[in-house]
């Protein structure tokens, strides 16, 4: 049954005879599946190439909020206090120190989860390292408005980095989500050009979390429909929620840069997190991605909504449709991707 929450999301798809029990992880895999056939770690990096060129998988990690956690480090050289981050941006929700540049005012008794003004940051580097971007709702701002709207912040933006540089510690990335999880705001292509071109002038890598996004919007990357002078200067992406772990994922060009400035060869590690079921559930949506424009009308009809009062984008819905379901942003709808799954029995008020 599909209650539009989902547990916050993290069900997208339900793959069928790939659900583990206790005893036998793969007892309900078709007699007919050999071992050699069975999802595995190492199938990753085949999922990814599949997708796009440009990225690579690069590890898991236990939840989508250690994978920005990992990247954020990385992209850093573990220095956090060098990164930005994008105001309304979830960031983490593990209670980690990382949760302290969280902007998203989350309650699961709200409408959505608005962008917290600055007074509402309650820890000092949550206040000092978050930066405007001009996330929007589409179609509210006249044109000319929005395009204001985002040299203001644009503006906020270079005069934030051209500071760091003055001080001596130059910020080295910024990390922002594509669509804001808790509430549909988004950046128009014109400002994503425009940030890009920042990056570039002051060195600094983009982080893109696309814990809520990915697979969701109607592609495995929704970064792979942006402007392309956006998606170069991208150097890291993650996943979470319907993979059941955090993933991520790292261009070549940063791969290459990375090994340049640590020319060392990896030891690896002794230990590590299965992936199976991240396969799977892959496979499952990469399946049924064509369905998404179906189920995204039959949520519509079922709130008695018309597309035009809606926002967000694929199966990361936003409207006035309060959904009776307890714990949940009751403005928020995160349906399950198959079409014919059937609504359960709560009422939109």
């Amino acid at each position: 049954m599909d209650d539009l929450a989902n547990n916050w999301g993290v069900n997208l798809c339900y793959p069928e005879n790939s659900r583990p029990s206790i005893l036998s992880p793969w007892r309900s895999l078709p007699r007919s599946q050999s071992a050699g056939d069975r999802p595995s770690f190492a199938q990753i990096p085949g999922l990814v190439a599949a997708e796009t060129d440009d990225f690579v998988f690069e590890r898991v990690a236990v939840s989508g909020s250690q994978a920005n956690n990992w990247a954020i480090n990385d992209a850093t050289q573990q220095n956090a206090n060098r990164c930005l981050f994008g105001a309304g941006s979830y960031v983490a929700g593990d209670g980690s120190a990382l949760q302290s540049f969280s902007t998203s005012d989350f309650s699961p008794c709200c409408e959505l989860a608005l962008i917290m003004a600055p007074n509402e940051v309650k820890i000092p580097i949550g206040r000092s390292n978050t930066v405007p971007l001009p996330y929007h709702i589409p179609g509210v701002l006249e044109p000319n408005e929005l395009i204001e709207y985002e040299d203001e912040c644009l503006q906020a933006l270079h005069i934030r980095l051209c500071w760091g540089k003055m001080r001596r510690e130059p910020y080295k990335a910024i990390l922002l989500e594509l669509i804001l999880a808790g509430n549909g705001a988004s950046l128009s292509n014109r400002a994503l050009i425009c940030l890009a071109k920042l990056a570039i002038y002051h060195q600094l890598r983009v982080i893109v979390d696309e814990i809520m996004t990915g697979g969701r919007t109607g592609e495995m990357f929704c970064l792979l429909s942006k402007p392309p002078s956006f998606r170069a200067v991208v150097t890291h992406v993650t996943f979470g929620k319907f993979t059941k772990l955090g993933m991520i994922f790292i261009s070549k060009s940063w791969l290459e840069e990375r090994t340049k400035m640590y020319p060392f060869t990896q030891r690896g590690a002794s230990t590590s997190l299965g992936a199976d079921q991240a396969v799977v559930h892959w496979r499952c949506v990469k399946k049924n991605l064509s369905d998404i424009p179906k189920k995204r009308e039959k949520v519509l009809k079922k709130l008695k909504l018309k597309e035009e009062q809606v926002w967000g984008a694929g199966l990361l819905m936003f409207g006035p449709c309060h959904w009776d379901t307890p714990s949940l942003l009751k403005c928020r709808y995160l349906p399950l991707i198959h079409e014919h799954t059937p609504f359960d029995s709560s009422a939109a008020s």
